[in-house]
């Protein structure tokens, strides 16, 4: 179809979808936010066979219980399961499995990248983070762990900061204390921090460490700790309204992290 289209239209810049054009399965984004529909898709673009009890023939009732998932918000049943991959069956986007009894797999390229493109969908819509602003900080971060320059560390750091701004203005954080006076929001930026330190390689990692202040026998902790062989990085965090900020603040947060030992 895609081949006998391009040669017909004379649209010789790209080819169609043909899963695009003689069927819609945009359907199906709206059930992905079922955890057993996702799973079983995830299954199929990772290129795993699925299993379920196929409907051979197709009822009014099966299309009003399709219809019934797609707009409903309970949890989708065995029999559900096999009435929807029942239909994405008997509408080609799946195939058998060669000799394997009652294993369904994706059958080309075209409806893996298709599913693909509505499974990214879903998670981009879930999402209140881009993606690509956590690698983006991450990558910064490990080229600051993995090939240090001493006299190019306050670039390096002024980077991440940027790239790390980036993150957390895309979270809607509350502007306000509790009855204790503890300002809010602290734990979320360690949690965000640390989740882009994970995933730095060969390194170490630490949070709420209790260390030995330096030029005291006093005990101190340090909120983020990320090691290697040759650089030590400690993140101490402070979250203030920005009413309540000011060069003291960072100054105070500057001083507590340069006070730690080991």
């Amino acid at each position: 179809w895609s081949i006998v289209s391009y040669l017909k239209r004379g649209e010789f810049s790209c080819f169609k979808s043909h899963w695009e054009e003689s069927g819609n399965i945009d359907f199906l984004g709206e059930l992905l936010s079922k955890p057993k529909v996702r799973e079983k898709v995830e299954e199929l673009i990772d290129g795993a066979c699925i299993s379920f009890d196929r409907k051979d023939d197709f009822s009014s009732n099966d299309f009003n219980q399709l219809k019934n998932m797609i707009s409903g918000s309970k949890e989708i049943t065995s029999d559900g399961l096999a009435v929807l991959f029942s239909y994405l069956f008997i509408g080609g986007y799946l195939t058998i499995d060669g000799p394997i009894q009652n294993a369904y797999r994706l059958p080309n390229m075209e409806i893996m990248y298709e599913m693909g493109k509505r499974l990214i969908k879903h998670y981009q819509h879930i999402c209140t983070i881009d993606p690509a602003k956590i690698q983006s900080a991450t990558y910064v971060l490990q080229d600051i762990m993995s090939t240090p320059h001493r006299e190019r560390m306050q670039e390096h750091f002024k980077n991440f900061y940027d790239r790390f701004k980036e993150v957390i203005c895309t979270v809607r954080l509350v502007d306000d204390k509790n009855a204790e006076g503890v300002f809010a929001n602290e734990d979320i930026v360690h949690s965000l921090l640390n989740y882009i330190a994970l995933q730095t390689q060969h390194t170490t990692l630490g949070s709420e460490l209790y260390t030995t202040k330096l030029h005291s026998k006093q005990k101190g902790r340090a909120d983020i700790k990320i090691t290697n062989k040759d650089v030590g990085v400690i993140m101490e965090i402070k979250c203030l309204p920005v009413s309540h900020r000011s060069d003291n603040h960072m100054k105070e947060a500057l001083e507590q992290a340069m006070s730690y030992g080991n």
